[in-house]
């Protein structure tokens, strides 16, 4: 390692010990102060790493499946993760250098989990990163001003991958263009995805990311992803799934063996990333049926129907950031609670995290709605008129304003469950604010 390296380390944990003793979050700047000083310091840590390196990928529930992943893993190894989500280069290296000592690198056992956007795994790859496997959990059209359509982000793996002969491909073969891929490197590549015929449904819950895709269908679970004709074969499935008090009761199949298990975390898309953290174990070869039984313990990542409580009222917190998000959303809420009475405050911004491109409102499916709407509807963020506006083609009772600072104060008005669905920036902006009233609690960013 050269001087250069040793120097952006020191540097980088200094600027995280400072960050986190003045109270802010610590999750890109070290990162980036360590890749300005050392460019190719990135690589070499990675490279360093005892247990391997694991990317998790996709355009939803990275976040859920590696926070899952590491609940599972938490007894076999020491893990590094990017805990707070910064899931570009200078995330990942602040997670790193935290966790690199000069003296000794890193522990024997230590593993790396690390979310990764979609974008950037070609990226890492042609800087000389060469993880151990990639979990690919989804692809579906999110920030099209910033990602594009979705075939040249699969072509963009589809190159940096043969550049990475020794990374393993863990793919949801429920996805067809991520089968597609995986076809492509079938030697070194594993599927797990859902077989659960019961949770099929007849049209898929968005149309955003069916219009090009010419694949015979025998039901669809969320979008496009469902159970088609020339499948792949999986290792790791679900096979069945029921919802009630408040918990999936799940049955998955490993290879020959068959698992029953619990779930607290809502949303039939969590099925999907709760397959995906077992097929992570099992790549690891962790003995699956033991740290399964761990999935009953784990609970929701940040906003990712989180529960709070403000002023005692019970508050689900949701971060929806494109069509097939927020039609899932909304009818996951249908499930949750039947024919009760419940509350949607959505905060939706334009900012460079959200996506300039609003126009995904109009794409999402809002039907579920319909049969129970709810008692209260209301709206806040920059772009909160245009939310409110697409709310209008599918509800019938009045859609309110609001401003940020109002939300707890509208809550307390509120009688049944109160949902918050927010954008990212909106998302951190509600946290912060709620933080700063006494309502919640600071959420961690390190682990």
């Amino acid at each position: 390692m050269t001087i250069r390296s040793y120097i952006a380390i020191a540097v980088a944990n200094v600027s995280r010990a400072g960050l986190l003793l003045l109270g802010r979050n610590a999750t890109t700047l070290p990162g980036l102060l360590a890749e300005k000083i050392a460019p190719n310091l990135y690589p070499y840590l990675l490279e360093q790493i005892p247990k391997g390196v694991v990317f998790i990928t996709g355009t939803n529930g990275k976040t859920t499946t590696t926070a899952m992943a590491r609940h599972l893993l938490a007894e076999q190894f020491t893990i590094i993760s990017n805990v707070g989500g910064s899931n570009l280069i200078r995330g990942h290296l602040t997670a790193l250098v935290a966790n690199y000592s000069i003296i000794q690198g890193f522990k024997d056992n230590t593993l790396a989990l690390l979310e990764t956007d979609e974008l950037f795994v070609a990226e890492a790859i042609n800087l000389g990163a060469r993880p151990t496997a990639i979990a690919v959990l989804n692809l579906f059209r999110d920030q099209l001003d910033r990602f594009g359509e979705i075939d040249s982000i699969t072509r963009k793996w589809e190159k940096a991958l043969a550049k990475s002969p020794g990374t393993r491909l863990l793919i949801n073969s429920n996805d067809p263009r991520l089968a597609a891929l995986g076809k492509k490197y079938s030697e070194r590549t594993e599927y797990f995805g859902l077989d659960a015929p019961a949770l099929l449904l007849p049209k898929p819950s968005s149309m955003a990311d069916t219009g090009d895709l010419s694949v015979e269908y025998s039901g669809y679970y969320v979008s496009h992803m469902g159970n088609y004709k020339g499948e792949p074969e999986k290792t790791t499935a679900l096979t069945s799934a029921n919802w009630g008090e408040e918990h999936w009761k799940i049955t998955l199949q490993v290879d020959t063996e068959t698992i029953q298990a619990s779930l607290q975390t809502p949303g039939r898309y969590n099925l999907f990333n709760a397959v995906a953290a077992l097929a992570i174990a099992k790549e690891l070869m962790v003995d699956t049926y033991s740290v399964a039984n761990r999935l009953e313990s784990f609970t929701p990542a940040f906003s990712r129907f989180e529960k709070v409580y403000i002023d005692g009222k019970p508050i689900w917190l949701v971060l929806v950031k494109n069509p097939v998000a927020l039609s899932e959303t909304l009818a996951t809420i249908q499930e949750m609670v039947g024919g009760s009475t419940y509350n949607i405050i959505l905060g939706s911004n334009d900012n460079i995290a959200d996506g300039k491109d609003v126009s995904w409102y109009f794409d999402a499916d809002i039907s579920s709605l319909s049969g129970n709407p709810p008692a209260n509807c209301m709206c806040f963020g920059t772009r909160a008129r245009d939310m409110r506006l697409r709310l209008s083609y599918g509800l019938e009772q009045e859609v309110s304003l609001i401003n940020l600072d109002e939300v707890a104060k509208a809550i307390g008005g509120l009688s049944g469950e109160t949902f918050i669905l927010t954008t990212y920036t909106a998302t951190l902006e509600l946290r912060e604010t709620l933080t700063s009233q006494g309502h919640i609690k600071k959420w961690s960013t390190h682990a």
